[in-house]
């Protein structure tokens, strides 16, 4: 039998071409929806700005801005006040029974007058105070110190705490009083710019080398100036506090002069010297193993110490000029405006 060969067509219906253009109707209409939200949002801001414009244009407008500037202003106030208030009572607090009424009244004044005329605001000068408080001073030394550690402040781009701290330390470290601190702040700041001197390294050495110096009635602005030699030939902080007052010590007790005449024969001992190892034997046997390297930096290099000495002792004023230095521009006209405010 032969076999029939059929043809058969099946045609597949589906229902997916039908949903998907459903589905971009529908989208279609949500974009559309959207849009006509974003319109909505567009006429009322439109019609926002033309209602204050019309405000403004009849006076209501500018009469509305003003109070609400009015009140700005006058919440800042009451804001500051109330912070150099806190700040007051809190010196108050640390002054105990000291901090009588007429007391606060100068310390007070004080407070404002620096804040209107120098970077720092009334509030600021107002912590300071009480940094001192801490630290013992009392009323008259306190408005001694405050101007001249402000100008320290400044001039070392440091912070007020710090500022009291090492001036305060240095002041009784070589038995100094308290109106010697514009003299301080002034070695400092001299210092500072004439050698790699920082008030990190200022501070972590004077307060080693101070006891000595007093002891052995060498000057502040010879010992800076010593310290001043040691940073620029690497050694600094404590390292070069330890083994100044090593070398100032040992140097006295050995050769019984002062701190210059005895670095003087330190180095015409040092020039005889037939070698290297000669040398550093003399220094051994002067102030030490650990020293050694000091002194005989400071041995060659007195023509240097006597250069910043005398710098460091026409220093006045020092501290006050590098502070005004330092505000000599647009942020420094903003931070003195700012303190001028809180001043009043």
């Amino acid at each position: 039998m032969a076999k029939e060969t059929r043809n058969v067509r099946i045609n597949v219906s589906s229902n997916v071409s039908t949903s998907m253009n459903k589905g971009t109707a529908a989208a279609g209409g949500l974009s559309g929806a959207l849009k006509g939200v974003a319109s909505s949002a567009s006429l009322a801001t439109g019609g926002i700005k033309a209602m204050t414009m019309a405000l403004i244009s009849s006076g209501v407008g500018l009469l509305v801005v003003g109070l609400g500037a009015l009140v700005g202003g006058f919440m800042t106030v009451v804001k500051t006040s109330k912070g150099f208030a806190t700040q007051m009572s809190a010196l108050n607090a640390v002054l105990g029974s000291g901090g009588t009424t007429e007391v606060m009244a100068k310390l007070t004044a004080d407070a404002k007058r620096l804040g209107s005329t120098t970077a720092f605001t009334a509030s600021q000068v107002g912590e300071l105070q009480t940094e001192f408080a801490k630290l013992g001073f009392t009323t008259d030394q306190i408005l001694n110190v405050t101007e001249a550690t402000l100008d320290l402040a400044a001039a070392a781009g440091t912070d007020l705490a710090e500022a009291a701290a090492v001036a305060g330390s240095t002041l009784r470290g070589f038995g100094l009083a308290s109106d010697q601190t514009a003299r301080v702040a002034d070695i400092m700041a001299a210092s500072f710019s004439a050698s790699s001197l920082d008030m990190n390294k200022f501070t972590e050495s004077m307060k080693l080398v101070s006891p000595i110096s007093r002891t052995l009635k060498i000057s502040i602005e010879q010992s800076t100036a010593a310290l001043a030699v040691m940073a620029d030939t690497g050694i600094s902080g404590s390292m070069a506090g330890t083994q100044l007052r090593r070398v100032m010590s040992d140097l006295a007790m050995k050769t019984g002069k002062d701190f210059r005449s005895s670095l003087i024969m330190t180095s015409e001992r040092l020039k005889n010297a037939t070698s290297d190892s000669q040398k550093l034997a003399i220094a051994k046997e002067l102030v030490g193993d650990r020293a050694k390297g000091t002194v005989i930096a400071l041995a060659e290099n007195i023509e240097k110490l006597d250069e910043l000495t005398a710098a460091f002792d026409d220093a006045g004023g020092a501290a006050k000029k590098m502070a005004e230095e330092r505000l000599n521009n647009l942020e420094g006209d903003l931070t003195k405006l700012s303190s001028a405010w809180e001043g009043f």
